[in-house]
């Protein structure tokens, strides 16, 4: 990856110093990173599968009993990385392989936070459609169960195959996730 700005190479080695922290089966494991002139590289386990994105809004299908899988091998992902001192702030279907084997994986690290606690950040990140309400506060107190509600919007996201919310602009999406209830999953899959 070529690093433009200083911004973009600081969080590449916080995401390289966050990912060479963990071990653990679901998650993806770092094996080395550097730079070759100026170019920045990371070299990640390959998982072979894709990516919850593709059963969100891709064609494949998971059954009620594998989301209840996938979301406890994440529970398991979550547990220890918070107890390694790490928020993700980032988690979404986009940042979670499943192999073919079923394997789950957490991934991107790039906007961790390092020390669990309080954390003023002085500005959103991470992908808003996923963003619990406390990370879109004006004091951005981060803490566990920040990942809690991600993970919760990820498998709301998996049953009933679109986000918690349906917004035309981030200023919409941010009310909503900070003032609406989502639609009952019970009325969008009776099945549950």
């Amino acid at each position: 990856v070529s690093l433009q700005n200083e911004d973009a190479v600081n969080r590449f080695y916080r995401e390289v110093e966050a990912a060479a922290k963990l071990l653990h089966t679901n998650i993806v494991t770092a094996f080395d990173a550097g730079q070759h002139g100026k170019t920045h590289f990371l070299v990640m386990e390959y998982v072979d599968g894709v990516t919850l994105q593709e059963y969100v809004s891709g064609d494949r299908v998971l059954t009620i009993n594998q989301v209840v899988d996938v979301m406890y091998q994440c529970a398991k992902g979550l547990d220890y990385i918070h107890r390694q001192g790490i928020i993700h702030r980032d988690l979404k279907p986009g940042n979670i392989m499943l192999s073919v084997d079923g394997e789950v994986k957490i991934m991107d690290f790039s906007i961790a936070y390092l020390d669990i606690g309080t954390n003023n950040l002085g500005k959103v990140v991470g992908s808003p459609m996923y963003l619990p309400p406390e990370q879109l506060a004006d004091d951005r107190q981060l803490v566990e169960q920040s990942d809690i509600y991600s993970l919760g919007a990820v498998m709301y996201s998996l049953l009933a195959r679109r986000p918690l919310f349906n917004a035309s602009s981030m200023d919409s999406l941010i009310y909503q996730i900070k003032n609406l209830e989502p639609d009952s999953l019970s009325l969008l899959r009776p099945d549950l």
